[in-house]
């Protein structure tokens, strides 16, 4: 089996993408059905424009998130154990203190 490598893209790369996809043209072809060619204005070629650049970085955004997630060490089983251990000892110990502070101050009000 042979081992085929992802091309990966560099930051550079993609800002690169990003800043020319931002670059508006003043009047840009579009072809409509039929013979005729029709000139768009620049304001709907800047909003198809901030449509493309807005997918561009939600591409980027979620290819960010995936190398992130890459890069996490998740906890063995083993620790999570202790870990979940030590989180109710915890727990415990914090629940009977303020219980404990809960009864002296019931045990002072009751006496003044």
């Amino acid at each position: 089996m042979a081992v085929t490598e992802k091309k990966k893209v560099t930051k550079d790369e993609k800002t690169k993408k990003v800043k020319e996809l931002v670059k508006t043209p003043k009047d840009v072809q579009v072809k409509e059905t039929g013979k005729n060619k029709k000139t768009i204005s620049r304001k709907e070629a800047e909003k198809k424009n901030q449509k493309a650049v807005k997918k561009a970085q939600k591409d980027n955004f979620f290819a960010g998130v995936k190398t992130e997630f890459s890069k996490v060490v998740w906890p063995t089983k083993k620790d999570m154990g202790k870990l979940s251990v030590a989180v109710l000892v915890l727990l415990a110990f914090f629940a009977g203190y303020f219980l404990l502070i809960d009864i002296i101050m019931a045990a002072l009000k009751a006496v003044l």
